[in-house]
């Protein structure tokens, strides 16, 4: 079983969740007030060094976000009480294939890494 935290994109790669406006709501919804109130958010008109700038910044505040629930999903014990054991979750972005092992170091306890790890690295040889 995977545990996934899925973000609306662009074909640039570029952030852009789905806005009420857009008949949408739920999650997205909630990531685009927040990062509005953080002033993290850019329309298309922004000049491209605001759009570079405030996309490492959105990168940066999303890995935060996801590793925080991972750790919450862990030190809760409700992934053990679902799933029956401990499973590392590994935080996951298209834009940035090869995060997984940085990210997932950061959202789990090191016990649970182990299988992880060692095969994270193998695929790197």
């Amino acid at each position: 079983m995977e545990l996934r935290v899925l973000a609306a994109g662009r074909d640039d790669g570029r952030h852009r969740p789905r806005s009420p406006a857009d008949g949408r709501s739920g999650g997205a919804a909630l990531h685009l007030a927040e990062i509005r109130e953080l002033g993290l958010w850019y329309d298309d008109e922004s000049d491209e060094d605001t759009q570079d700038r405030r996309d490492e910044l959105l990168t940066a505040h999303f890995d935060d976000a996801c590793v925080d629930v991972a750790r919450h999903l862990h030190a809760s014990g409700a992934l053990t009480r679902i799933l029956g054991r401990p499973v590392p979750i590994v935080p996951f972005d298209m834009y940035r294939a090869g995060y997984e092992p940085e990210l997932a170091e950061a959202a789990n306890p090191p016990e649970v890494l182990t299988d992880y790890l060692a095969w994270a690295r193998a695929q790197e040889e």
